[in-house]
């Protein structure tokens, strides 16, 4: 049986219906690597607001020090 353009379009309105199917979906086709990708983005957001708010508070002693 082949999987028609039909079927296809079927598919897609079920996933659409289905959040929790697209989740699962999702899981199958993403690798390992992709799927890791959204914990490691928020990690570094984390890691460059951390070094922001030190380089922020450097400065600003420094240039407190010097005025």
């Amino acid at each position: 049986m082949a999987f028609t353009v039909e079927d296809f379009q079927d598919l897609l309105a079920l996933l659409r219906e289905h959040p929790d199917w697209r989740q699962q979906l999702w899981a199958l086709l993403a690798s390992e690597e992709l799927l890791r990708l959204p914990g490691e983005v928020k990690a570094s957001r984390e890691e460059l607001r951390v070094f922001r708010d030190e380089v922020s508070a450097a400065f600003r002693k420094e240039t407190e020090e010097r005025f």
